[in-house]
């Protein structure tokens, strides 16, 4: 760590009650996301499932990529598994033996990521690198149980200036910068039509999206004013001299860009996500201007766990040297990375390189929306024959087949996993996944009957495909698309294919 803010690299400190305030926000967000998966451990998780581990690691897993998820497939055993990262998020969360809790949340909530890939987004892939930084950084130093179990002081000295710090500062800018150097395309900076697209997809729009589509001058605005926050936000927030007057703004600024994409579409986390990490960001000046307000909210915890003789973990704010050039090491590795996938630095990644970003789990790729938002919208219908001859949708609540478009199309998607499955089964390059979940469907469905007679025989798996048309231009007619035919049993002879 730098023992003295350099002036024209302040735009890369953190104030430590920021950092504090992050780790509670950050790990909160974690806690609800992993809880939540708990419920649909049987769908995405186990031998089940979609994905089971002989599929995964025969068809999918990448080289040099790994998970403690892999070490069973039965529901019960992975149960375990997850709840045990909710023990560590929970110790993350309240700043106890913190940066132990930071490594095993980081260890088991990317190999729950990496167990079944093709269900993440961009909310997934930030929390993954935000959890690798936050190894670098003393998020324990304030708000915290270690912070009044330790022995000894903290330094007065609230900012903290370290290659830790610019890593966790450049990472989260980075999601910005490099997002919107791949939206160079008309539908962004020429017609301003890329917020119509993107709230045109009804499979991820709500309520509040829908009705926007109503005004085209506000979200002609709304792209122009989208792309340049994306563009000089960052640069404001890490700019010296200018970064003491511009952050606190740029912070709230961000944190309504990202409310607003949690009211109008269905992105999971991704919206919370990155609210809490730009708490990080709040000035010094937040600090000062509240200090009248009382805000300790483990202190009471704290006198409970020294109670019972807890022992805390030592509060470093000064990390092994080892440490900062690790963090400074992996802060040059990252930018290397993010320019490999645009086109004036674009360059073929070694092979060691790969496998260092893979073990790491620094792998990523920022591009929400860019070049611009997909126009393939729609929803799914199964059209299963019962051994009895009736036509059934397993998909579907009622079970009841049709083709009618549904009134809302974001209903017929269960949930932001099941959105972002289904979705990324729907393209080309992951047509391998459509048998297992084939296999899937059949294997729910028929695991449930008591009569053979109403078990699923073969099924058709269609997309009734809804393209987005031209801001004023015509929709075109649905077109359903057949993706997969599958048979639960025996393969009926009229199939040549």
């Amino acid at each position: 760590m730098f023992k003295k803010p350099i002036s024209y690299l302040e735009g890369l400190a953190v104030d430590l009650r920021s950092l504090g305030l992050f780790r509670i926000a950050f790990g909160t967000c974690l806690f609800v996301d992993v809880f939540y998966r708990l419920f649909y451990i049987n769908d995405f998780y186990s031998d089940q499932g979609v994905l089971p581990r002989s599929a995964l690691l025969a068809e999918f897993l990448g080289e040099w990529e790994y998970s403690l998820f892999l070490i069973s497939g039965r529901p019960e055993v992975v149960f375990a598994m997850m709840v045990a990262a909710l023990v560590a998020i929970a110790m993350f969360t309240v700043g106890y033996r913190t940066r132990f809790a930071a490594f095993v949340t980081w260890l088991l909530v990317t190999s729950l990521q990496t167990r079944t890939q093709i269900v993440l987004h961009g909310g997934d892939d930030l929390i993954r690198v935000l959890l690798f930084w936050c190894q670098f950084v003393p998020l324990a130093a304030e708000f915290s149980v270690d912070r009044h179990l330790m022995s000894g002081s903290v330094s007065k000295n609230k900012t903290l200036l370290s290659f830790g710090s610019a890593g966790i500062v450049l990472q989260l800018m980075a999601l910005y910068v490099f997002t919107a150097a791949l939206k160079d395309h008309p539908v962004w900076n020429v017609e301003g039509s890329a917020i119509y697209y993107a709230l045109s997809l009804e499979q991820f729009t709500d309520v509040p999206g829908q009705w926007l589509l109503q005004f085209p001058a506000v979200m002609k605005y709304l792209t122009f004013s989208t792309l340049l926050l994306e563009l000089v936000g960052p640069i404001l927030v890490i700019l010296p001299w200018v970064q003491r007057y511009a952050r606190l703004p740029v912070v709230l600024s961000f944190i309504g860009f990202h409310f607003g994409l949690f009211v109008t579409l269905h992105l999971g986390p991704f919206p919370w996500t990155c609210m809490a990490a730009w708490l990080m960001l709040l000035p010094g000046s937040f600090w000062d201007y509240i200090k009248g307000w009382s805000f300790d909210p483990f202190k009471k915890l704290s006198l409970f766990f020294r109670k019972n003789n807890w022992q805390g973990e030592e509060v470093e704010i000064v990390f092994p040297k080892v440490m900062e050039w690790t963090a400074g090491a992996f802060l040059v590795l990252a930018l290397l990375w993010n320019l490999s996938h645009h086109d004036i630095f674009a360059y073929e990644k070694t092979k060691e390189f790969r496998i260092i970003m893979n073990l790491t789990k620094m792998y990523q790729k920022w591009n929400m929306f860019a070049p611009y938002p997909r126009k393939d919208d729609g929803w799914y219908i199964v059209e299963a024959k019962l051994m009895n001859g009736d036509i059934v949708n397993p998909m579907a609540e009622d079970f009841v087949f049709t083709e009618e478009k549904p009134k809302n199309v974001a209903a017929t998607y269960k949930n932001t996993m099941w959105r972002k499955y289904l979705s990324n089964t729907w393209l080309k390059t992951n047509h391998k996944y459509r048998i297992h979940f084939g296999r899937y469907l059949c294997r729910n469905w028929n695991q449930q009957q008591n009569s053979h007679d109403s078990k699923i025989d073969t099924m058709k798996i269609y997309y009734m495909l809804k393209m987005v048309p031209a801001p004023g231009k015509p929709a075109e007619p649905i077109k359903k698309e057949l993706l997969w035919k599958h048979y639960c049993f025996s393969k009926p002879v009229e199939w040549t294919d």
